[in-house]
C-alpha cells in the first residue's frame, strides 16, 4: 500500500519500459505507413485537383482559414493530439 493518500492522482505507466520498446516501435512505424499514404493521396488529390483546374498548388499553399475554420482544425488536431496521449498513458 502507498503511504501517499494522494498517489492514485499519478499512477504509474509504463508505457516507455523496456518491456514495451518493440510495441512502441511497431505502433511508430505503423504510424508513419499510414502518414506516408495519407500525404500520397493527398499529392494525388491535389493534382488532380489542378489538372481539373479547381485550384492550384500555390492557392493551396498559401490559402489561410478563417476562425472559425481554424477553430475547427484546432479542435480537431487536439482530440486526436489528447487520445493518443491517453492511451500512451494508459488512461481509461
Amino acid at each position: 500500500m502507498n503511504a501517499d493518500p494522494k498517489s492514485f492522482n499519478t499512477p504509474q505507466v509504463h508505457a516507455f519500459g523496456a518491456e514495451k520498446i518493440d510495441d512502441l516501435g511497431r505502433a511508430i512505424v505503423t504510424l508513419t505507413k499510414e502518414v506516408c499514404v495519407l500525404l500520397d493521396r493527398q499529392a494525388v488529390l491535389e493534382a488532380k485537383l489542378e489538372e481539373a483546374g479547381i485550384t492550384t498548388q500555390e492557392t493551396l499553399d498559401t490559402w489561410e482559414p478563417d476562425e472559425a475554420t481554424q477553430a475547427r482544425i484546432d479542435a480537431k488536431m487536439g482530440a486526436v493530439i489528447e487520445a493518443v496521449l491517453r492511451e500512451m498513458s494508459g488512461a481509461q
